[in-house]
């Protein structure tokens, strides 16, 4: 298009660059008008490369999440605030859309994670305080913080929930010392906020959640409609105490789910609970301590299904699920009482298994039941039914796997053994019968194995 409006003679204007810009999907051909721009800039000053241009090739790098953004984009703004230093020339000066681009490229890369974070929150620093001294016309606005905060509830930072915490204490402050409401936090902060403190391991996390919880609600309540709780917020609650190593995880985040319900049945419809929500609260009573989770865990799945066969398709049971419930099972506390009664789950798990259509479509629910008897059953005599007519069933749905057969080996090795392609203790995914593996997916199949191997 350049060299068609060359070849008629006539001069590409800003609007032009910035039109074809925002046209093109692949940022490095966006960065080459941009050079292109520059090189007539360095040769005769014929057109120059503004803060807008800029700011347009960075926002292509951050909608394209490039491998190499966090670098590219901080190469491209120091370049234009060393234009601007070294002419003072007020079109290369930084604006609030070029920082507020640049934060939001860099809060998306997943590739450097701790290094990127910190280097969007160093830009966000600069930029407020280039606005406090009139450098900029423009504060950072609510996006410019929630989307570093969305970046640390999706990274596994150390410290990721104490930065969490600054930033959205900062959005306050800020609001109230420069008299700007749309920077108060709203839904999307709150919640990255409790997702980065469910990914911590500060013991006071659980209590942190409830309370930034209950002032979002608080908030809510007195007419702040940006601070109404949505589905992501619950479950992002729910997830807190499934990951917070307590003996009561599984008890709290059922009160959350029980909350959810509740709320739905006031009319609430938008915070609706589904499968999703019951596994993680089915996992919340697994890695908790109580004696009586796995019969809560199976009244949560029973109640899943329930609702599944009244018509709620949002409630359809699947591998995930009933695998979750059958680890709950694995781990029962509480004696040899307490073992019985998740067998006698695991084989209702089993027959489900067995029985819907919806379930033993991948490997996972088969790995479980064989690595969970061995946890239940010490007696080599009663588990040797039990996980031949598991591994049957795995054969007959095609999802053998490599991981199946190791959770076999370590469950019933006499079994294991004689199987016709295994030699010395070894397997080779190759040499298992195509139709014992049909239904894989061609990445599920795994690699050569030891199953000897502890």
């Amino acid at each position: 298009t350049l060299q068609r409006l060359a070849g008629l003679g006539v001069k590409a204007k800003q609007g032009d660059y910035l039109l074809l810009m925002k046209s093109a999907k692949d940022p490095t051909k966006v960065e080459e008008i941009l050079n292109r721009v520059k090189a007539n800039y360095d040769r005769d000053q014929s057109e120059k490369p503004t803060t807008s241009l800029y700011s347009e090739c960075i926002s292509a790098y951050a909608r394209s999440r490039h491998q190499n953004s966090v670098s590219k984009v901080m190469h491209l703004f120091d370049e234009l605030d060393q234009l601007y230093k070294s002419t003072g020339d007020a079109d290369f000066r930084p604006d609030s859309k070029l920082y507020g681009a640049t934060i939001d490229a860099i809060s998306k890369t997943k590739s450097q994670g701790n290094k990127a974070i910190r280097q969007a929150t160093m830009l966000l620093d600069r930029m407020e305080k280039d606005f406090d001294s009139g450098l900029i016309d423009v504060a950072p606005n609510r996006y410019a913080y929630t989307s570093i905060l969305s970046a640390i509830s999706q990274a596994r930072l150390p410290d990721g929930h104490v930065i969490a915490e600054d930033l959205l204490l900062r959005m306050n402050h800020r609001s109230r010392q420069i008299n700007d409401e749309d920077i108060l936090p709203d839904v999307v902060a709150y919640t990255a906020l409790l997702q980065a403190l469910s990914r911590s391991r500060s013991p006071t996390k659980t209590n942190k959640a409830n309370k930034w919880f209950a002032e979002m609600e608080t908030r809510y309540a007195e007419g702040n409609a940006d601070l109404k709780p949505n589905k992501i917020t619950y479950n992002a609650l729910i997830n807190c105490w499934r990951m917070s190593g307590r003996r009561d995880a599984g008890e709290q985040a059922q009160k959350v789910l029980e909350l959810v319900e509740q709320r739905y049945q006031e009319g609430d419809y938008e915070i609706k609970s589904d499968a999703m929500m019951y596994s993680s609260v089915i996992d919340a009573w697994s890695r908790g301590q109580s004696t009586d989770k796995v019969e809560r865990a199976w009244d949560l799945y029973s109640r899943m299904k329930d609702q599944y066969a009244n018509g709620n398709i949002d409630m359809c049971p699947n591998d995930i699920i009933i695998s979750t419930l059958m680890k709950c099972c694995s781990f029962a506390q509480g004696g040899e009482q307490a073992k019985a009664e998740g067998l006698k789950v695991l084989l209702q798990c089993f027959s489900d298994v067995t029985a819907s259509k919806h379930l033993g479509q991948s490997p996972s629910p088969f790995y479980m039941l064989l690595t969970s008897l061995s946890r239940l059953v010490g007696d080599d005599a009663k588990r040797r039914p039990i996980s031949a007519s598991i591994f049957q069933a795995c054969v007959k749905a095609g999802q053998l796997n490599a991981a199946v057969l190791n959770a076999l080996s370590e469950c019933q090795p006499e079994l294991y053994v004689k199987l016709p392609f295994v030699v010395n203790g070894t397997f080779r995914i190759e040499d298992i019968p195509s139709e014992w593996s049909k239904n894989l997916p061609q990445d599920n199949r795994g690699n050569r194995r030891d199953a000897r191997r502890r």
